[in-house]
């Protein structure tokens, strides 16, 4: 069903690309312009008329098609998105120890913030989400809090070496 509605929109988004290249001869038109034509050729500029108006109800018929499509694919990737994270959240406290619903979304806005920030766009973590996922982010923003702290932790002091005995000669 899903690849025959994509053939359908893709069918619809080339009738309506053809029926714009027409249009837009047509736009080319003035007031005088139909005038001549009309005076020219009136059967003629009528039937172009009538095909004119056929154009423009079916382009707009096109237009409601691809945006209901649209729409509806909209609501489809939607719903599925919300039942992944619901899936991800119930998965979550076996992911990451200490998680409870009070910081859950402390932490979800940590992980997020991490992964944009780290050049993860936020389409790709929508597209993409799972306990899997959430288990990924997880561990890589522990380690990345781990080398921070071990880049900025003092270093310790170098160990004194001590300095061997002088020998002292008797007398």
């Amino acid at each position: 069903q899903r690849l025959e509605a994509t053939e359908q929109e893709l069918d619809a988004r080339a009738e309506l690309r053809g029926i714009s290249a027409q249009l837009s001869e047509y736009a080319k038109l003035t007031a005088e312009d139909w005038q001549y034509h009309l005076q020219q050729d009136p059967l003629g500029t009528q039937q172009a008329k009538l095909q004119y108006d056929m154009l423009k109800d079916r382009k707009a018929e096109l237009d409601g098609v691809l945006s209901k499509t649209t729409a509806e694919r909209s609501d489809k990737a939607q719903q599925a998105l919300a039942k992944r994270v619901q899936d991800t959240l119930a998965e979550a406290p076996k992911i990451i120890p200490g998680w409870t619903n009070e910081t859950a979304n402390k932490t979800m806005d940590e992980l997020l913030s991490y992964a944009t920030s780290e050049g993860i766009p936020e389409q790709v973590l929508k597209d993409n989400w799972s306990p899997q996922l959430l288990k990924l982010l997880h561990r890589a923003h522990l380690g990345h809090n781990l080398l921070t702290k071990q880049a900025t932790a003092p270093k310790p002091a170098p160990p004194v070496i001590p300095q061997p005995l002088q020998t002292v000669a008797g007398k």
